[in-house]
């Protein structure tokens, strides 16, 4: 199977489990019914990584995912799985957050979620570029919920607003066909 050996993500990644499986659905219906106290302490006690490991991936150039293309269409991309539910777990951090009054903490969790997105649609497969789409979405639905949660509050509202007008889309497609080329000689 490919493999993920010294690259960025192992530490999180390579033991194969689903990231916060059991964990993530729960603490989302907390968020989706208003129970945003509850929410918070939840994200917060996330181990293996924590929430805050997890963000620190968005300090990275690149999440690069190495696989083995000789497999052919049997290479699988469980990691792409775990990047969206990490991304969405930040997302409802920032919301949980501008909720409670941590604005600061709100805006560091979607910019974290936002270059992580563009992060990982920066591998050569066409995977990966639409996860990275999938997570800006996400993310995009986020500010959208943190702004919510403040409605009344201008200078929130422009704070995010400025925030997002500073966020560029990264998506490249000769990139993310690389893996598809070699795939369609090799096979």
């Amino acid at each position: 199977s490919g493999s993920n050996v010294g690259e960025p993500m192992v530490t999180i990644l390579e033991d194969r489990k689903p990231l916060w499986s059991k964990n993530s659905q729960p603490i989302f219906d907390l968020v989706a019914g208003g129970k945003y106290q509850a929410a918070q302490r939840e994200i917060e006690g996330l181990s293996s990584p924590t929430i805050d490991e997890f963000a620190a991936l968005s300090s990275l150039d690149q999440l690069w995912l190495t696989k083995d293309w000789d497999l052919g269409p049997n290479v699988l991309f469980p990691e792409y799985a775990d990047v969206k539910t990490g991304v969405k777990m930040l997302a409802a951090r920032a919301e949980v957050r501008a909720r409670v009054g941590d604005l600061d903490g709100s805006v560091a969790d979607l910019k974290a979620s936002y270059a992580i997105s563009n992060n990982v649609g920066r591998n050569s497969n066409l995977i990966a570029m639409l996860v990275g789409i999938a997570c800006r979405s996400i993310t995009n639905r986020a500010v959208l919920y943190a702004a919510e949660a403040r409605p009344n509050d201008a200078a929130w509202i422009d704070r995010l607003r400025v925030e997002v007008e500073s966020w560029r889309p990264e998506s490249d497609l000769n990139l993310a066909m690389q893996g598809e080329a070699y795939l369609g000689v090799a096979f």
